[in-house]
């Protein structure tokens, strides 16, 4: 073997340097991008966990592998704190079905029921509530108004309306949601607004396996849910964490105007697990014809292929445990979610109709103990109270204005406008800029139905001022008619002579 010279050496160690660096380069880059990498995930685990804070929600269970999600420390202690409040209120209020657990500290849902001595003005402030109501309908049995309301109808009731992140929001959610909501929140209603991101699965667009979807990374629809909340805030929808920060900072200021200003619970679906467990639990006591009879249903049933899942089979009865489960009076839907309300109205008492029963013919030694909330010391079966209007029906629907109801494609105007349509042009999306929603309305394409959409508003000022005239002509004639009677006597008497 020869031996080196000093110089080669020299190059070999030099070359051996640099071979070293190149790995400790290489490292530095992969640790780098590593952590960009976990930095975003981080920022999505903080904006989710951000949600679920502004939510009042605690996460007991795992996860769906779609949402970018895990559990920290911090949250786990939040998790048993919960456990513990829930077991120390238990004796205070009862779900109104065995699967449900209800959020700490809710505002709108648990009270205990009305005392005998408020009954009499119960009964008055329904019966004006129904006037009310029974006025501002669109014909007898028609669809509810929010605009031919009187501002402040709805205070201190629960209204409830949900958004399915399934897409990028547009001018129809602002004008028969966002808005509405938002006016109601000033007026002191309990409004609550729901992220149905699990109902977006249950889409073609959220399907992961799907060839022709345009949103199938499994953050899409966590991006989309955080995207829905920021439009939310950004049209006036105050969760209600936000609200309780304020009055904090701003107690010895502003207590007065901060106590006059309402907030609106914000959940996230998908971290509230009750709405799964109720729905399950509701598969066991509703019939399938029922769910036969919605046409969604029907349509998902008798769809070839890959077009349906279960899930879009079963979405009336996953719609129906959403409302039930935060016990709503008055919900915030579309002309085409009708159906499913009179769904959710049939529900709701065969719900009524089964715990009532389970109530009166259960034994007493089985209230000694629930499995989830710890031993309960009544003696005897509490009284039947959670879910308020069960024996009343049910929740009512709720539309924004006839204008609202009736927001249709720009390019297919015989259908609604959808966030989930393959082409953007037929939407006006929150996020436009002013120049692309001039070209969007440029192209729009009209409709080709006989006559001109006139709302029900407009339809009673036109009645009323076809009446007005019709009174000023008859007036009219009989002004004249009197003015003729003087003359024709004078002519009568002139011939006479």
């Amino acid at each position: 073997m020869r031996q080196q010279s000093p110089l080669q050496q020299q190059q070999q160690q030099q070359r051996l340097q640099q071979q070293r660096r190149l790995r400790h380069l290489v490292a530095v880059l992969l640790v780098l991008l590593l952590l960009l990498l976990s930095r975003h995930q981080q920022q999505q685990q903080q904006q989710l966990l951000l949600l679920s804070c502004a939510a009042h929600t605690v996460i007991p269970t795992q996860q769906t592998p779609r949402l970018s999600f895990v559990a920290v420390p911090w949250l786990q202690q939040q998790q048993q704190h919960q456990l513990l409040l829930q077991q120390q209120q238990q004796q205070h209020w009862r779900a109104f079905a065995a699967t449900q657990r209800q959020p700490h500290r809710d505002p709108h849902i648990g009270q205990p029921p009305p005392s005998a001595s408020a009954t009499t003005a119960t009964a008055t402030a329904a019966a004006a509530t129904a006037a009310a109501e029974a006025a501002a309908a669109d014909g007898v049995g028609g669809p509810l108004y929010l605009s031919n309301l009187p501002p402040g109808h709805f205070k201190g009731k629960r209204l409830l309306a949900g958004l399915q992140p399934s897409g990028s929001l547009h001018i129809g959610h602002l004008l028969s949601t966002l808005l509405p909501l938002q006016q109601q929140q000033q007026q002191g209603a309990l409004t609550r607004l729901l992220l149905c991101d699990t109902h977006a699965l249950y889409t073609r667009e959220g399907r992961p396996y799907s060839s022709r979807s345009s949103s199938s990374s499994s953050n899409d629809i966590s991006s989309s849910s955080i995207e829905a909340l920021a439009l939310a805030m950004a049209c006036g929808i105050r969760p209600l964490s936000l609200v309780q920060k304020e009055r904090q900072q701003q107690q010895q200021q502003q207590q007065q105007q901060q106590q006059q200003q309402g907030g609106t619970l914000v959940l996230l679906q998908s971290l509230a697990p009750s709405h799964a467990q109720l729905a399950a639990w509701l598969q066991s006591i509703v019939p399938l014809n029922w769910v036969m009879r919605c046409s969604a249903a029907r349509e998902a049933f008798e769809a070839p292929g890959f077009n349906s899942s279960v899930g879009s089979f079963l979405y009336p009865l996953q719609m129906a445990a959403d409302i039930l489960l935060h016990a709503a009076e008055y919900v915030l839907v579309g002309l085409d979610q009708e159906q499913h309300l009179e769904f959710t109205r049939a529900v709701a008492r065969r719900v009524y109709v089964h715990l009532r029963a389970a109530h009166a013919e259960a034994p007493s030694s089985s209230y000694n103990a629930t499995p989830q909330g710890g031993p309960l010391t009544a003696a005897k079966p509490p009284p039947l109270w959670g879910a308020p209007g069960l024996n009343n029906g049910g929740p009512q629907g709720l539309l924004a204005s006839p204008l609202a109801a009736r927001i249709c494609c720009l390019r297919q105007p015989q259908t609604k406008m959808s966030k989930s349509a393959p082409s953007a042009a037929g939407r006006l999306q929150l996020t436009d800029p002013p120049e692309t929603i001039a070209k969007k309305l440029a192209k729009a394409v009209t409709d080709n139905l006989p006559g001109a959409y006139t709302p029900h508003t407009a339809r009673q000022q036109m009645l009323q001022q076809q009446m007005q005239q019709q009174e000023k002509q008859q007036q009219e004639r009989q002004r004249q008619e009197q003015q003729q009677e003087p003359q024709q006597q004078l002519h009568c008497n002139s011939g006479s002579n």
